[in-house]
């Protein structure tokens, strides 16, 4: 049913629970993530951001998952009440949103008159949570505290009532009740908002859930309020997100207005249709337009403070203007971002939208910053005289605290000029002020006070302090400043009394605030030292209002005087002279303006690299730095060198290696010198380089030499005792006993440290090698990823390893190489026996197996030669002792002697050829016995040509490996196929894909064969379309090696699997493995309560958690455990973009039927059809009463009599969906149900009950 215009979207207040337009964002689901988890959280942003609906859906979901939940909005308290009214009406909110009254019979009123008087209010209200709430509510709790900025405006101080919630927090160690509770804070504020006093910790505890504003992947609901008014609504909501922001009112305003207008639009005129609307109904005379109120918010929040304002304006406008600004986390920053009004991305500050820009536009800036302005009355006077009337200019202290509220203001060209004047008139009046000073303190004393007050003015400029002190010299001075000497004998007392050795004179202090004022911008210091060099140079230059002139003349080093500046005077030039700044410029960090940055933002762009990390590296080696300096250089070492080796770590290994470097720079001197050596031992891999810094902290290793001898001796020569090796031990464990194929990997790693490098080809053992990490792609040539692994894995290792795996090795490896023909190579006799012992619990390689095979036939031929030879050799000595008895009779002894012993030699003969014969029989009876398997037929047939036959002692299973790939559609099953099809082929291995679905079965055409297809609405079940169809594909005459099965769809994988299993295929093939392949990105969590779900983790062997690019850490090891729940030690292979090594999901001979099936549970379906109408109401009664619960996947093609639409249906999980489209054919019924033990008859009856004849309306020409 179509919504009406004004209720889709909803313009103010909290969205309820199920409004169709909430929309769904990152922080819904980072907020009830760690609700859940018991963690306190706190959601503080600037208003009508979606704070209040946010509440009420994560409320929602946590009920849902029994937690119990409560919400104080502290607006519902009231502003004028005492702070008892207060905690009380606290309470009561917390009674009325747990029901207690009514559920408990508790009377809050008398519980608290009576705890109030003993107990001060926040105690009653400790003692109301732990000694009621906690004890009548036996689940856990969440209580939301909404609106919290509202209790910042209250008489009282609430600081006791956040240290309260702190107190919960921290007592959970020790209090159990206190780990079912936890708080979630929501309002305009900060967390320093809400603990004031500077005696008490701050509120320090907590996570923060910052909440964006709207993306256009996220914005579907909104789509759908447009759709049936509008053709494109996806592209209407980028043109609405483009003017909004993405912010929350502004966006579901916008949307009621494009709603609600009756304007019809093209789509190629959406962009300007839309800017039209927005200037129409929101920016032009938006005062007046502003309802529900939300820029005047803004504007009220700005201008509201008249002591702040101007700050305020003056930082705004500077984001403004700039675009994007540095954040300094300033009070005024962080006021303009809780009005809303601007917002901090990629750790710049921006202004949020353009609707904002727009309306608080550079001359609305300009407008009230004159309303602001503390000097409007003397400039309108100025103005008005035609900038004549110098009287109304500023002076002395009014002009300090003019230039002081224009400092970083972008003022009008009448406000500069004015104040341009202003100083230059003060500095001329300074002057004359101190001629009169100086002439009050020369008196009579000298015959030509004028020539003396003049030199003293050209020394000091009139600088008031300098003048003052330079007239207390002259006036102490004994000496007779004699006619035309005294500007050499100033000058003297200037160069000795104040000039030299200055910083130890009484004037120290003065100029040192001036020093220290010229250096306080860290990050100006350079450019402003520059500025002032050029100064002293040059004499002056022109002012240009820059931020360094602007620095420079607040320090009072320079005046500004007729648009140049000029260094105030000759004292200032000769104390701060060139070799000052030149030394000044030499000791200054030459990554000061970078470090101060960083250190306030950690903005990693700010980090040195290249040319200017290297010389700042050179440059530290003299000196001592800082725990921070060190901390500045190690990290941006380290992130400059994963650049150079074109390593990108993602964020969770980023942070985990700057965490490591950074606590070696705060316990190691000089630890710039160790992350070279460090890189050399590692080329970069993130958990060994964690590894080295923390041996250097654990053991205290002072320096390079010793850090090199550590590497030998303590990890190379004895790695198993570091059990932090991790990486090392994964690579062990995974070649020496996870890996039944090693001995073909370490062979390739073997001529990879043989020959240094090796050309890619992407086999499995490279593969395999590369998704360790054992060696690097580089340059398409693989070698060893890093020295460690070259030193610990070296060619002895490897020797070693590949005798224990393989006895026999050097034998197949060399009748390999001799393109399998060298006979000599072979094993025969005892040495095959004991080989086949060896190896009968092992998988083997295509590769031994034709060995094995060649071997046996080998043996076979040997067994019978020895046979012959053994007959020959025993005929021959029966024939010489008969001779010897005819020929010799008077050797009748020693001939009987002879005789028995060639009796005894011809009955061990007989005996070994009867264990020759038994040993050939047992050899062709297990021959033949394998060769009649379907397989190896044709490795019979092909014998006579070569030896190919997968034949050895106690084969393995046989038959046609058989994989099963099942997912959720999006999940990323087709691309999964595709990288298996495209890595296989190259192997010249043959692949085979049948696509199956409740409903239809088919033969992906471009890989081996062509395309078939079938359909299920038939009185046939699945098992016989896929039994024909796997028939058709052993039946080919180009043989396949192996078979991929593919569910689409909501797909049950068991249907299929029982296929395999329980019909005559059990014979043909074998089923190697179920792979579920799960959408990490779009997987809810959720869904784990469908039955379609649950089977395909149930079932799945194999769990590919693909697209983990696009999901936070956090995210993926929730799902992880949810998968665990449902499939306890299920195999997880964490992917992206579906790439996963071929050994680690092909022919692994995972799957365990036993563990899961009972062949001879009835898995049937039931198909009915007919040319009849159904009635709605008959059908949902079936649905609702008679659908057997073993059910559990449904689809149709409907046609009710109410209904002149064909009706799409699908059932699957408890859930059913209906989608209409028009009919092409007649009308007719067709439903098809998979089940178990369906009772075939009773069902058809049943939905026979549910027809009715069509009516006249029904049965119209479709």
């Amino acid at each position: 049913m179509t919504q009406s215009n004004s209720s889709f979207y909803q313009v103010g207040a909290s969205l309820p629970v199920d409004a169709p337009s909430y929309v769904k964002r990152q922080a819904d689901e980072e907020f009830y993530q760690k609700l859940q988890a018991g963690k306190l959280c706190y959601v503080l942003n600037s208003r009508q951001m979606g704070k209040s609906s946010l509440r009420v859906q994560t409320m929602q979901r946590l009920k849902a998952q029994g937690i119990a939940c409560g919400v104080i909005d502290l607006t519902g308290i009231g502003r004028k009440v005492t702070l008892e009214q207060w905690y009380g009406g606290i309470v009561y909110a917390l009674v009325e949103s747990f029901h207690l009254e009514n559920r408990f019979d508790f009377d809050w009123q008398t519980w608290w008159q009576q705890k109030r008087q003993s107990l001060d209010a926040v105690t009653c209200l400790r003692a109301f949570i732990t000694e009621v709430l906690l004890v009548k509510i036996d689940q856990e709790i969440v209580i939301f505290i909404d609106e919290i900025d509202s209790v910042l405006s209250q008489d009282f101080s609430a600081d006791d009532f956040f240290s309260l919630i702190r107190f919960f927090q921290n007592q959970r160690v020790d209090n159990p009740s206190l780990r079912r509770l936890t708080f979630a804070l929501l309002g305009v504020a900060t967390p320093s908002d809400l603990i004031r006093d500077k005696k008490q910790t701050p509120f320090n505890i907590g996570e923060a859930v910052e909440l964006h504003g709207f993306q256009l992947a996220e914005v579907e609901p909104l789509v759908k309020g447009l759709e049936d008014k509008f053709r494109n609504g996806t592209s209407l909501l980028a043109e609405v997100l483009y003017w909004t922001g993405g912010q929350p009112f502004l966006t579901q305003k916008l949307c009621q207005l494009i709603r609600n207008t009756e304007t019809e639009i093209s789509d190629d005129g959406a962009t300007q249709w839309v800017e039209n609307l927005v200037k129409k109904h929101l920016i032009e005379n938006w005062e007046a337009q502003d309802e529900p109120e939300h820029l005047r918010t803004i504007r009220d929040r700005l201008l509201n403070n008249k002591q702040r304002a101007g700050l305020l304006l003056g930082l705004y406008q500077n984001i403004l203007t700039s675009q994007e600004l540095q954040p300094k986390n300033s009070y005024e920053e962080t006021e303009l971002r809780l009005s809303g009004l601007i917002v901090k991305e990629q750790n710049k500050l921006k202004v949020y939208n353009h609707i904002y820009s727009t309306v608080f536009d550079a001359n609305w800036i300009r407008q009230e910053l004159a309303k602001l302005r503390p000097y409007d009355e003397f400039l309108n006077a100025w103005l008005a005289s035609n900038r004549q009337d110098y009287s109304r200019l500023l002076q002395g202290k009014a002009l300090q605290e003019a230039l002081k509220w224009a400092e970083g203001k972008s003022l009008s060209d009448d406000d500069n000029q004015f104040l341009r004047v202003s100083r230059e008139l003060d500095i001329e009046e300074l002057r004359k002020a101190n001629s009169a000073t100086l002439k009050g303190l020369l008196g009579n004393k000298f015959s030509n006070p004028d020539i003396i007050i003049q030199e003293v003015l050209s020394w000091t400029g009139g600088q008031p302090v300098l003048s003052e002190k330079l007239g207390q010299l002259i006036t102490n001075d004994k000496s007779v400043i004699i006619e035309d000497t005294e500007a050499a004998h100033i000058e003297e007392l200037v160069k000795t009394h104040i000039i030299a050795n200055w910083e130890n004179t009484e004037t120290a202090e003065f100029f040192k605030s001036i020093r220290s004022l010229l250096l306080r911008n860290k990050k100006l210091v350079p450019n402003i030292l520059q500025l002032y060099q050029q100064l002293l140079q040059q004499g002056e230059i022109v002012e240009d209002n820059s931020e360094e002139q602007r620095e420079i003349l607040q320090s009072g080093l320079v005046i500004q005087q007729q648009n140049k500046l000029r260094i105030y005077n000759r004292i200032y030039a000769s104390i701060f002279n060139l070799t000052w700044v030149n030394q000044v410029i030499n000791d200054w960090r030459p990554f000061a303006p970078q470090f101060e940055i960083w250190m306030s933002t950690k903005d990693e762009s700010y980090l040195l690299s290249g040319q200017s990390l290297q010389e700042a590296l050179i440059w530290s080696e003299s000196k001592s730095l800082t725990i921070e300096e060190n901390e500045f250089l190690i990290v941006s070492q380290v992130l400059d060198t994963l650049k150079l080796l074109l390593i990108i770590p993602d964020d969770t290994e980023k942070n985990k290696l700057i965490a490591a470097t950074t606590e070696l720079a705060r316990n190691v001197n000089k630890p710039q010198v160790f992350i070279p050596k460090i890189f050399y031992w590692t080329h970069g891999n993130i958990s060994l380089t964690i590894n080295l810094c923390n041996f250097i902290i654990n053991n205290a290793i002072k320096g390079v030499e010793e850090f090199e001898e550590f590497i030998e001796t303590q990890i190379i020569e004895n790695w198993k005792n570091q059990d932090s090796l991790e990486d090392v031990w994964k690579i062990y464990n995974y070649l020496l006993i996870e890996q039944p194929h090693s001995f073909w990997t370490l062979e390739v790693y073997k001529q990879i440290l043989q020959q240094e490098v090796i050309a890619v080809d992407d086999s499995l053992e490279q593969l395999e090698l590369l998704s360790m990490r054992l060696v690097t792609k580089v340059q398409n040539q693989l070698k060893v990823a890093n020295p460690i692994y070259e030193s610990i894995f070296n060619k002895s290792w490897v020797k070693n390893c590949l005798k224990v795996l393989w006895p026999h090795a050097e034998a197949v490896i060399a009748w390999l190489a001799s393109n399998c023909e060298d006979e000599s190579k072979l094993l025969y006799g005892e040495d095959l026996q004991q080989a086949l012992i060896f190896v009968r619990e092992r998988n083997l390689s295509v590769q031994e197996h034709k060995f094995f095979a060649a071997s046996q036939l080998l043996d076979i031929r040997k067994v019978r030669l020895a046979l012959e030879k053994v007959e020959q050799e025993a005929i021959q000595v029966f024939q010489q002792f008969d001779k010897q008895s005819i020929n010799s009779q008077g050797l009748l002894i020693d001939i009987e002697v002879k005789h028995r012993q060639a009796w005894q030699i011809a009955s061990n003969w007989s005996q070994e050829i009867k264990n020759i014969k038994d040993r050939e029989q047992e050899i062709e009876q297990q021959r033949e016995g394998a060769i009649n398997n379907m397989f190896l037929k044709e490795i019979k047939r092909k014998e006579e040509k070569q030896i190919f036959a997968k034949l050895i002692q106690n084969f393995p299973k046989l038959g046609l490996p058989v994989t099963i790939v099942t997912g959720f559609l999006g999940s990323g099953k087709s691309t999964f196929i595709n990288e298996i099809i495209k890595n296989i082929v190259q192997k010249n291995v043959k692949i085979g894909v049948i696509v199956a679905e409740f409903g239809e079965i088919g033969i992906v055409s471009d890989i081996v064969f062509e395309h078939d297809s079938y359909n299920l609405y038939d009185n046939s079940t699945i098992s016989n379309d896929l039994v024909d169809t796997v028939y058709k594909v052993l039946e080919r005459e180009e043989r396949i090696d192996y078979l991929i099965i593919e569910t689409t769809g909501l797909a049950d994988p068991l249907p299929i699997a029982l296929t395999v299993l329980g019909t005559e295929l059990k014979d043909l093939t074998r089923l190697d493995s179920i792979i579920t392949v799960v959408d990490a990105a779009n997987y809810s969590l959720d869904l784990f309560n469908s039955e379609v779900a649950y089977s395909q983790i149930a079932y799945g062997d194999i769990i590919l958690l693909n697209k983990t690019d696009l999901v936070d850490e956090d995210t993926l090891s929730e799902l992880e455990r949810k998968i665990k729940d449902v499939k306890e030690g299920a195999r997880i292979i964490r992917t992206q973009r579906s790439q996963v090594p071929l050994p680690l999901i092909l022919n692994v001979d995972l799957f365990d039927s036993d563990k899961y099936f009972d062949i001879d549970d009835a898995f049937t379906s039931v198909f009915f059809q007919s040319d009849k109408p159904f009635a709605i109401r008959k059908f949902q009664y079936f649905l609702d009463n008679q659908l057997p619960i073993t059910v559990f996947r449904a689809k149709g093609i409907m046609w009710f009599d109410e209904s002149p639409k064909k009706h799409i249906f699908h059932w699957c999980g408890n859930r059913f969906t209906f989608d209409d489209e028009e009919w092409k054919d007649n009308p007719k019924n067709e439903l098809l149900l998979i089940g178990r033990n369906l009772e075939r008859q009773t069902l058809l009856v049943q939905l026979e009950n549910c027809l009715c004849y069509p009516s006249i309306t029904s049965n119209r020409k479709h």
